[in-house]
């Protein structure tokens, strides 16, 4: 009980110092999205789980390391955080890897207010970029090269992927999923195979925000684009199973299934 207290408060703790430096929020005012980040229907969750749940912690700084390299400020955030991130849980980490390269995406085109004087220059941020994610790797294949051989060992043909396009739950089913107290996370026989659902309810007050998030004047037309190309690829993740199937590492999962949400 005492561990996965310190987990669910350490989540809080590192978004809470996101929305400080990133979104320069007074921390009285972080505290509540920080609260609300760190009880998320996947952290309540993922308790069954609670090695899971350190993906959540180091998330928010791995998002401020991006900022900070798009904004040409070299910090070391970005490489501590995603390296510790691959020893703490190879697996997560691997999924987060996935949400980085979209996140730098947008953040670089959508999100920034630095001023790109040529191509060149963007082009060199994105070599600054993959120079610290080979750190990174480097940084952690003491464990990632032990585990890639004991997942060669079998648990690679674990299960035998149906790469078939099909979608994994109506579009409208997602709404219940942003509401309280909903939880569709068991897989059964395949003759009526039940995937679940995503597990993305983060407080009525986010499921309130998000219209008004669109009807805010003084939030720049790029960046409600960026946001929204974003939900929309994590949305597509989710729908269609080969893409939702690539999250996890080209395998089927066994129940709990979008362990990325």
């Amino acid at each position: 009980l005492i561990m996965m207290l310190a987990k669910l408060g350490t989540i809080g703790v590192t978004f809470s110092f996101y929305l400080q430096k990133s979104r320069k929020l007074k921390p009285i005012n972080s505290v509540i999205f920080s609260t609300l980040f760190a009880l998320c229907a996947y952290a309540v969750i993922q308790l069954m789980d609670p090695m899971w749940l350190d993906g959540l912690v180091l998330l928010p700084m791995i998002a401020l390391g991006i900022e900070y390299l798009g904004d040409r400020k070299l910090r070391a955030n970005y490489i501590i955080a995603l390296a510790l991130m691959f020893v703490f849980n190879f697996y997560i980490g691997f999924m987060i890897a996935i949400f980085i390269a979209m996140y730098f995406f947008y953040y670089l085109f959508f999100g920034t207010k630095r001023k790109f004087k040529d191509a060149g220059e963007m082009v060199k941020t994105f070599g600054t970029m993959a120079v610290a994610t080979f750190v990174v790797l480097l940084c952690s294949v003491i464990l990632i090269i032990p585990v890639y051989n004991a997942l060669a060992l079998g648990k690679f043909d674990f299960s035998v992927p149906d790469y078939s396009y099909r979608t994994m739950f109506s579009p409208i089913e997602l709404v219940p999923t942003l509401l309280p107290n909903q939880y569709y996370s068991v897989n059964v026989d395949e003759g009526t195979r039940f995937y679940g659902r995503p597990e993305i309810y983060s407080g009525v007050l986010t499921f309130i925000l998000f219209p008004l998030f669109y009807c805010n004047k003084k939030i720049e037309l790029k960046k409600k684009i960026g946001y929204s190309l974003i939900c929309l690829a994590l949305f597509i993740s989710m729908w269609i199973k080969p893409v939702n199937m690539m999250w996890h590492g080209g395998q089927d999962p066994n129940w709990l299934p979008y362990r990325y949400s």
